[in-house]
């Protein structure tokens, strides 16, 4: 995989929102993708993202003729200037175990993740944690509470 095809990929993406959910939509060689970053107030005053992403309209996937580097720089790319302008306290990704491609969805989150260090304050990170559905991973500016991963869980779970 090539830094550079990562760092370099830029894609120009319209984003919209829709209720919690910015959109953020482009195409990179022939395909369209779509991330998309849903926004939650906590309990305790907290703003916490989900972060997702899907390709030609399915979130699951498959090994492709197109560079994966290309696709992992554009979707990273794509994502970090909607979450620096959000300013999120926290960061939930949730991984389907039926998506497809999951060890390649979670590389392509840890990489993300490593951008974000460099640009956002981030203190903790519970590491990717399994369920019997699903991958999930939290980052965040503090150090939450296990109360308050739970609620995080449960308030993206119910959107």
């Amino acid at each position: 995989m090539k830094l550079t095809e990562i760092f370099n990929t830029k894609p120009d993406v319209q984003w919209s929102k829709v209720s919690n959910v910015h959109l953020g939509e482009f195409t990179l060689d022939d395909v369209d993708y779509a991330v998309e970053i849903g926004e939650f107030e906590t309990d305790s005053d907290k703003t916490i993202i989900n972060l997702g992403f899907t390709a030609n309209d399915s979130i699951v996937a498959a090994n492709g003729k197109k560079p994966a580097a290309r696709v992992i720089g554009a979707v990273i790319n794509a994502a970090i200037s909607k979450i620096q302008e959000i300013k999120p306290d926290a960061i939930l990704i949730l991984i389907d175990k039926n998506s497809g491609l999951v060890d390649s969805r979670k590389s392509l989150y840890t990489a993300l993740f490593s951008a974000l260090k460099l640009k956002m304050s981030i203190i903790f990170d519970s590491g990717w944690k399994e369920s019997t559905t699903h991958w999930s991973r939290i980052f965040a500016s503090y150090n939450p509470s296990k109360e308050e991963i739970e609620q995080f869980t449960v308030i993206v779970q119910s959107k």
